[in-house]
C-alpha cells in the first residue's frame, strides 16, 4: 500500500504544469509569431525556452517518474527503498518549475534559472537513486527491460545537468544537448523499458529476442552519447553520423519488438487494448516520420520550422501519444477502477493526432504554406484541448474510489 499513492502527485503535478504552463505558452508562442504581433520574436524567444522547460520537466519528466515509481517495482516484485525519497524527488523537480516559473515576472538577468536547475537536477538524482536501489532489492534475475531502465535513469541526470550548464552558458549547442538528452536519451529509453516488459502482454505480440534487445539498447545509446556530445561541441560531421545511427537503431528496436506484425496471441477484444494499440502504433509512425524529418533536416539544410516539426513530431507525436495510450490503460489498474471514459480517451487521442498532424505538415513546407499561418495557430490549440480531454479523463480516474470485487 505505501507505494500505491506514490504516483498521483506526480501525474496530477504533470497534468497541472501542462494545462496551466506549457500548453498555454505553446499557444501564445504560435499566435504571437504568425498574427505577427508587434516584438513577437523577442517576447516568443523568452516564452519558447520557459515552454520547453514545463514540457520536459513539468509534463515529460513528472509523468515518467510516476508512472516509473509505480511500475517498476510491480516489474521486479520489489519495493521501493523510502517514500520519503520518492516525496523528495518530487519536491525538488516541481520546486524547479516553480522556482523558473517566476521568470515570466523578472528580467532576463535573473538567477532564477540557474536555482531551478540545481533544484531539478537533485530532483533526478534523487529519482535515480530510488528507482535504482529498488531494481537491485528484486531477487528476480535480470531482465531485458532494465538495461532500458538503467539508460533512462543516467540520461535524466545528464540531461538536468546540461540544462543547468545551458543556464550558465549562453551557447545554443548546450541547449540542444540538454533537450535532446531529455527527449530520446531520457524519455524514449523509460518508453523503450516499459515496451520491451509490456508489449507482448498488452498487445499479443512475440517476444523479442533478448539478444537483439541488448544490441539495440548498447547501439542506440552510444549513438546517443555521440550526438549529445556533437551538439555540445558543435561537431557537424559528427552530428550528421550521429543521426543516422539513431535512426538505425530505432527503426531495428520497432521491427525487433514486432510492433506492426500480427499478434501471435488472440487477446479478448477490449476497449481500452484498442486505444492502448492505437496509440502504440500511431506513436511509433510519429517516431519514423520524425526520423525522415531529422535525416533530412541534418543533410538538405533544414529551418527554424523544419526543427519545430521534428520536435513535435517526437514529442507530442511519439512520446505524448505512447502517454496518453499507457495511462489510459494502466492507471485504472493503479487504481482499481474503470477507466471514468473510453470516449474521452479516443477523442482526446484524435485531437492529438490532427492537432499534430496540421503543426508537422504546415511548418514541414513553410513558406509555402504561409497564407495558412492562422491554421498554424489553431493548431496548438486543438493540441492543448487534446491534452485537457485527456487530463481531465485520467483525474477522475484517479480520484475514483477503489472498487472491491
Amino acid at each position: 500500500m505505501e507505494q500505491k499513492e506514490v504516483y498521483e502527485k506526480f501525474i496530477k503535478g504533470s497534468i497541472i504544469t501542462t494545462l496551466l504552463l506549457g500548453g498555454p505558452l505553446g499557444v501564445m508562442i504560435l499566435l504571437s509569431i504568425f498574427l505577427q504581433v508587434e516584438g513577437a520574436a523577442v517576447f516568443s524567444q523568452k516564452l519558447l525556452q520557459l515552454h520547453a522547460h514545463f514540457q520536459l520537466f513539468g509534463w515529460l519528466g513528472l509523468f515518467i517518474m510516476g508512472i516509473a515509481y509505480h511500475v517498476i517495482p510491480r516489474f521486479k516484485a520489489s519495493q521501493i527503498p523510502s517514500k520519503n525519497l520518492a516525496d523528495l524527488s518530487f519536491l525538488l523537480v516541481a520546486g524547479g518549475l516553480v522556482v523558473r516559473g517566476l521568470q515570466l515576472f523578472l528580467p532576463e538577468e535573473s538567477q532564477l534559472a540557474a536555482f531551478s536547475a540545481v533544484l531539478q537536477t537533485l530532483g533526478a538524482i534523487t529519482f535515480t537513486y530510488v528507482i535504482y536501489r529498488t531494481v537491485q532489492a528484486s531477487e528476480q534475475p535480470r531482465e531485458p527491460f532494465e538495461g532500458f531502465v538503467y539508460a533512462a535513469l543516467i540520461w535524466y541526470t545528464v540531461g538536468s545537468i546540461l540544462n543547468l550548464a545551458s543556464t550558465l552558458s549562453p551557447a545554443s549547442g548546450m541547449r540542444e544537448a540538454f533537450i535532446h538528452s531529455m527527449l530520446l536519451g531520457f524519455a524514449t529509453n523509460m518508453i523503450m523499458a516499459v515496451g520491451v516488459r509490456t508489449m507482448p502482454v498488452f498487445l499479443g505480440l512475440r517476444q523479442a529476442e533478448e539478444k537483439h534487445i541488448n544490441y539495440i539498447l548498447v547501439s542506440y545509446n552510444a549513438a546517443v552519447i555521440l550526438r549529445v556530445a556533437a551538439l555540445a561541441m558543435g561537431l557537424s560531421a559528427l552530428l550528421q553520423l550521429t543521426v543516422v545511427l539513431e535512426a538505425i537503431a530505432l527503426i531495428a528496436f520497432i521491427y525487433t519488438l514486432n510492433i506492426f506484425a500480427k499478434p501471435e496471441i488472440d487477446l479478448p477484444p477490449m476497449e481500452a487494448s484498442k486505444n492502448l494499440e492505437r496509440s502504440v502504433k500511431g506513436a511509433y509512425i510519429w517516431l519514423i516520420a520524425a526520423l525522415m524529418i531529422d535525416l533530412y533536416s541534418n543533410f538538405l539544410g533544414g529551418s527554424f520550422y523544419i526543427r519545430g516539426a521534428y520536435l513535435h513530431a517526437v514529442t507530442v507525436g511519439f512520446i505524448s501519444m505512447m502517454i496518453f495510450g499507457y495511462a489510459t490503460r494502466i492507471i485504472p489498474i493503479f487504481r482499481g477502477v474503470d477507466l471514468h471514459s473510453l470516449k474521452l480517451a479516443d477523442t482526446a487521442l484524435y485531437l492529438l493526432i490532427g492537432g499534430n498532424i496540421l503543426r508537422v505538415v504546415l511548418e514541414l513546407f513553410q513558406p509555402l504554406t504561409a497564407s495558412l499561418n492562422p491554421i498554424l495557430g489553431l493548431s496548438g490549440a486543438i493540441t492543448l484541448a487534446a491534452y485537457a480531454v485527456f487530463s481531465y479523463n485520467i483525474w477522475l480516474t484517479m480520484v475514483k474510489p477503489y472498487e472491491e470485487d
